[in-house]
């Protein structure tokens, strides 16, 4: 028996409508943006997308941490730590201690580093200037807006789930009720 791909698959109660989703539409973006880099990085260079994101926030916050790294990149601990290790191991970054505090390990580019992010950091420029050079002005400052917003729901959202106890930056946290998510 084939299936009308238009029919939803039997047993299914409700069709996740991905069409106006906004959540799956930005994912969908992304997926996109990093498909054309996967396409010519991955397998010329050996830079995983989540590996050229970190490099461009060591490039800009040189003797970052690894906790301020996961905050700007809104990736896990695990994900960044993974990444670290990669950008390290092809003698890209390099770890120092803290000289204010020991335990803490501060994160910079190396030479190589350097080349790969001068080499790369132009044709990042270009696409975001091709995408913004799609919108208008006001559909510029709408967007930011609206993506902060929605970056601030999502942070609340993270907050709210988590048991209370500390976060990344000292700051105490107390659990909260389960929020509905907006999207």
């Amino acid at each position: 028996m084939t299936t009308n791909r238009h029919e939803p698959h039997p047993g299914i109660r409700r069709v996740f409508d991905y069409e106006h989703n906004v959540v799956f539409r930005m994912i969908r973006l992304v997926n996109l943006l990093s498909r054309n880099f996967q396409v010519v990085y991955e397998k010329d260079i050996n830079l995983v997308v989540v590996d050229f994101r970190i490099l461009m926030l060591i490039a800009a916050h040189p003797g970052i941490s690894g906790s301020e790294l996961a905050r700007l990149s809104g990736h896990n601990q695990m994900t960044i730590s993974n990444a670290l290790r990669r950008l390290e191991r092809a003698g890209r970054v390099r770890r120092e201690t803290s000289q204010q505090d020991r335990r803490r390990a501060e994160i910079y580019l190396t030479a190589q580093g350097v080349a790969l992010y001068n080499d790369l950091e132009p044709r990042g420029r270009e696409m975001g200037a091709r995408l913004r050079r799609s919108l208008t002005a006001a559909e510029r400052r709408s967007l930011r807006r609206i993506l902060g917003k929605l970056t601030a729901v999502i942070e609340a959202v993270e907050l709210a789930d988590r048991p209370a106890g500390r976060i990344p930056g000292g700051t105490t946290i107390r659990p909260g009720g389960r929020k509905n998510n907006p999207f």
